[in-house]
């Protein structure tokens, strides 16, 4: 009967006599929500919204509907009248003592000094029937009895059945809720809708009414987005944002005026509750249930809710226009409404605790008293995420950017989320384990897994049949330590490995790793039923994004930096004799950055994925910089000095290797690496597997970065601190040319991809940019380190390469490819090149590159490459002598490069456009 009454309600919400019934507005918003009836009832109304007569009724009843949300949640919450009178702005214009009027909104333009730029509820049973009181209003031809049915609100995180429904607690016995004082503000009634209901009921019209609320700002993406498909009259789409249309700037000429005060209000009541139910949590802590957490979590979807609804609209709407005035001015609500503090708080308190122990090198913890789902978590990553990252023209601008001072605004952030999660919270070694490894670790985890067998793993089908003898004896024999690790059995197996993840010293399961669990045998078993012959096929890993947009605002934080890559675990004997307990130890950095090699080769598959490829070279970029210390002292090491010293074992931490050509281990078996080496490895992946005519210049540009910033910082090292030598730069050098010729073979300058979105100088750029790191590699330094090998050496007949022969060799190769390039590109004379020059000089004096240079006396001398092979002795010879080729030219201590895009983001303060940023936000809010 529940049903048929919503449905009833909400077939009535558009009429036009009722929409100045207070009643008919506390029997929508108590009724029990179905999601999908309510949003496909708004969503029919809306369609025509300022096209008709008929509409602007339409328009009213969502502007009324919104405001007795917002009333009917104060008054149900019973929140302080003091709490948010400050959300009754008296000057909307300067709400904060902030210059943002609308004029200097519609600008578009920043005030500040340049110097300063910087799954649905289907149902649930009668709310009412639960406590046997009916509601203190005279609505009851609206709500008539219902039948008794399950509490839609009451959470227990060990038995939840749907993924992110709740946020979690650790017993399923009940206890009372404190008393609030039952004083509120009311928009239009002098008193307490909600004053007599007991404190069971009032959590069930609380979670109502913010389920209702957030099916309305669906509805207004919905509608955008169905809208924005269909056409006029005249045959042209429609452009339309309903979210502009019915919010408008404050101090409006209209009578009605739903603006930015009313978001306010409802943004302080949601904070204020928050900060209460947290409070109560840490002041009663050990209670059997804590039963008002259905509301923080409502909460937090509904937040949610609306950053998708505003993030949405500012990406349509890029122009400086009304419109994307008054969108600003509800994304500005958010910094005048301050969560930073109180979702650090929520994410805290919800990790295992560590408790006081005899033995203080082995720190114990407890569980939490309540804990996050995996959903909830990722919808406070997005929300966290994408504030501390909000475009800087959309931040206030504080009285001090008028001041003559401006040391203030050089020390904090004008973000305030920014400068909370980035400057002012503190990592240590036991916070870092609670609230970064407890819940990063284990996603990453059955990532991996997931990733790992999507595929077989072809340089292990490769080791196994590598030769007769390692077939016949099934590898009993074989040494290839590569095969002896099972990582996904041991190590990343969230039940086998369970002491590791689980962190807390307890019998009692965690609900958080119980959920992943779970989330794990749901992704098996639609990989059982995939055919593996399906090129096509890929599973969504959505929390991969939430996740990275925490990373790229995290490595911000000098504390967090400090811990996220500094090597704890650091083996310093030799692989075979590792024990056991040393193979199930897992850290963030290493299986971050192997999760990454197979996101780098799905990513064309998946919008998300996408999304996370980028954040994460950017991530990559910022950390090998040879520039970034971990903190702002003056003795601070570089962070890419902790990079280097960070050795991974590439035998335990499989890299993606399901499509040929693989990328392969190092030359030996010593199974360890420096990170550096493992980075370049994972942009080998991306650069293999993501070369297409339709080339996404802005994440190869990004490569480029990044591996430019590494193989200075190997110029600048020590050779025998890195095992350099080990290391198969052959395959890094076909990686590298292949893009060059990839460019070369199809012309891409161009292509209408090219040319039409005006990135002819972007492409030329990135051939510039992989030039000069084929110039760096190229150098001397490079020249005198001799290759390792697998070759068997033989008394005194092995032959022995330098690192860069392989390069030479493929110059060689391709000279003609290699000097059109050059040419056409205008870079055949470039004084930033002098090693390449040399290079190109140096071959066309040893050996007949044309057949015209056969012909001319004067070149007998010179080598024909018909007669000689690879392994030639001769081949060998004359490459190796061109470390005694040296570069006579001076170098510039400034370099010019050809073009002005040319390793633009090496440095940069702020390498992603606003556009950019505002997508990937809208694609984190659209998986979360």
């Amino acid at each position: 009967m529940s049903y048929s009454q919503s449905i009833s309600i909400y077939s009535q919400i558009f009429n036009s006599q009722l929409t100045k019934d207070d009643k008919f507005f506390v029997a929508l918003y108590t009724v029990p929500v179905h999601t999908d009836a309510l949003l496909s009832q708004m969503q029919a109304n809306c369609q025509s919204i300022g096209s008709s007569v008929i509409s602007t009724s339409n328009f009213n009843v969502l502007q009324v509907m919104f405001v007795h949300g917002v009333r009917l949640l104060s008054d149900a919450m019973c929140c302080p009248e003091e709490e948010v009178e400050s959300a009754i702005i008296q000057d909307p214009k300067d709400p904060l003592g902030s210059k943002r009027d609308s004029e200097s909104i519609l600008s578009g333009v920043s005030t500040r000094p340049e110097s300063i730029r910087s799954e649905f509820d289907q149902g649930g049973e009668d709310i009412t029937s639960l406590s046997g009181k009916a509601l203190n209003s005279s609505n009851l031809h609206f709500l008539t009895e219902y039948s008794e049915g399950d509490d839609i609100t009451t959470l227990k995180g060990k038995d939840s059945s749907r993924r992110g429904s709740n946020i979690s607690i650790s017993s399923n016995q009940k206890t009372s809720l404190p008393k609030i004082s039952s004083q509120s503000i009311s928009l239009s009634s002098e008193r307490n809708t909600f004053e007599h209901i007991d404190e069971d009921l009032r959590i069930e019209v609380i979670c109502n009414i913010l389920k209702t609320i957030a099916v309305w700002f669906k509805n207004i993406n919905a509608t955008n987005k169905a809208s924005r498909k269909s056409k006029n009259s005249l045959g042209v789409l429609q452009d339309v944002d309903l979210l502009s249309t019915l919010f408008q700037l404050a101090n409006s000429n209209s009578s009605f005026c739903l603006d930015e005060t009313y978001l306010h209000r409802l943004l302080k009541i949601c904070a204020w509750y928050l900060n209460y139910a947290i409070a109560y949590v840490e002041q009663n802590p050990g209670l059997p249930e804590y039963k008002n957490l259905g509301i923080v979590k409502e909460i937090i979807f509904l937040l949610s809710d609306i950053m998708k609804t505003i993030f949405a609209s500012l990406l349509y709407h890029n122009d400086s226009t009304m419109e994307l005035a008054i969108t600003e001015s509800l994304l500005f609500t958010f910094f005048k409404v301050d969560f930073s503090k109180v979702l650090d708080k929520l994410m805290t308190i919800t990790t295992p605790k560590l408790m006081e122990s005899e033995l203080q090198n082995e720190p114990h913890y407890t569980l939490p008293d309540i804990s996050l789902s995996s959903e909830t978590l990722m919808k406070l990553y997005n929300f966290i995420g994408a504030l501390i990252n909000v475009p800087s023209r959309y931040l206030p601008v504080p009285p001090t950017s008028f001041s003559d001072d401006i040391t203030i605004m050089n020390k904090e952030s004008l973000n305030i989320y920014e400068h909370y999660f980035c400057n002012s919270k503190e990592f240590n070694s036991v916070t870092f384990n609670q609230e970064i490894n407890l819940r990063f670790l284990p996603n990453y985890a059955i990532d991996f897994n997931l990733y790992y067998n999507l595929k077989p793993d072809l340089l292990m089908n490769h080791i196994k049949s590598g030769s007769f003898m390692n077939w016949i004896t099934g590898n009993r024999f074989n040494d290839n330590f590569y095969l002896n690790y099972d990582t996904c059995a041991y190590v990343t197996n969230l039940s086998t490995n369970y002491d590791f993840f689980n962190l807390a010293e307890t019998s009692e399961k965690y609900s958080f790793i119980d959920e992943l669990q779970s989330i794990e045998k749901l992704r098996s078993s639609q990989l059982s039923q995939n055919n593996s012959d399906d090129d096509d096929y890929v599973i969504d890993i959505y929390e991969l994004l939430p996740m990275s947009l925490m990373l790229f605002s995290y490595i911000q934080n000098p504390s967090f930096l400090e811990h996220f890559t500094n090597q704890i675990h650091r083996i310093d004997h030799k692989i075979e004799d590792i024990t056991p307990s040393d193979n199930t130890y897992v850290e963030i950095y290493e299986i971050w950055l192997c999760v990454l090699s197979y996101t780098f080769q799905y990513q064309h598959k998946s919008i998300p994925l996408q999304a996370n490829t980028q954040i994460s070279l950017l991530i990559l970029l910022e950390l090998t910089s040879l520039h970034k210390t971990i903190n702002n002292k003056e003795d601070s090491p570089l962070v890419v000095e902790n990079l280097k010293n960070y050795q991974i074992n590439e035998f335990k931490w499989k890299l993606c290797h399901q499509r040929l050509p693989i990328v392969p281990t190092n030359i030996g078996k010593e199974g360890f690496k420096s990170s550096l080496f493992y980075i370049l490895d994972t942009l080998q992946i991306f650069i293999r597997f993501n070369l297409t005519k339709r080339i996404n210049l802005f994440n190869f540009k990004l490569v480029n970065g990044i591996i430019y910033q590494i193989v200075q910082e190997f110029n600048n090292s020590q050779p025998e601190t890195l095992a350099i030598d080990s290391y198969p730069w052959n395959e890094f050098f076909k990686s590298l040319t292949n893009l060059l010729l990839f460019i070369k073979k199809h012309d891409l300058v161009a292509t209408k991809h090219i040319t039409d979105l005006g990135n002819v100088n972007k492409l030329k750029s990135l051939v510039e940019e992989i030039f000069i790191i084929i110039d760096l590699l190229l150098n001397e330094k490079f020249g005198n380190i001799i290759q390792m090998t697998n070759d068997v050496q033989s008394s005194g007949s092995h032959i022995l390469k330098s690192i860069n022969y392989e390069l030479l060799y493929i110059i060689l190769l391709n000279y003609h490819s290699v000097e059109s390039l050059m040419r056409d590109f205008s870079l055949e004379n470039a004084n930033h090149l002098p090693n390449l020059r040399n290079c190109m000089s140096f071959l066309d004096s040893k050996f007949h590159l044309t057949e015209e240079s056969k012909q001319k006396e004067e070149n007998k001398s010179k080598i024909d490459l018909i007669d000689i092979d690879y392994d030639s002795p001769v081949l060998i010879k004359e490459l190796s002598d061109y470390a005694k080729y040296p570069t006579n030219e001076p170098v510039d201590s400034e370099i010019t490069y050809k073009y002005k895009d040319t390793f633009k983001f090496i440095n940069a303060s702020d390498v992603m456009s606003d556009s950019q940023k505002l997508k990937i936000f809208n694609i984190a809010f659209e998986v979360y």
